[in-house]
């Protein structure tokens, strides 16, 4: 009976191992998938995120130079009544 036990726990024992060395090489599969999704998707992100910010600076640029052509038609014309017409 004593045999019997034995056997069993070492069986279950390598079991556990097996068990527990798949579980590992699992982890690890999924670890470097959800590694490469976030090393593709963050670079498709910091991309993103670049040509937000140089469309904004755009933007900003173009409304800068339209107030100044504005500012400059104004004081173009504020010299003579005759020229505002």
């Amino acid at each position: 009976m004593k045999k019997y036990v034995c056997a069993a726990a070492l069986l279950f024992a390598a079991f556990i191992l097996f068990a527990q060395t798949e579980t590992d090489s699992v982890q690890d599969s999924v670890y470097q998938r959800l590694l490469q999704y976030r090393i593709e998707h963050d670079s498709n992100y910091r991309q993103l995120q670049m040509q937000a910010e140089i469309a904004a600076n755009k933007a900003e640029k173009t409304k800068t130079e339209i107030a100044d052509n504005h500012g400059s038609r104004q004081r173009k014309y504020a010299g003579s009544p005759q020229q505002r017409c």
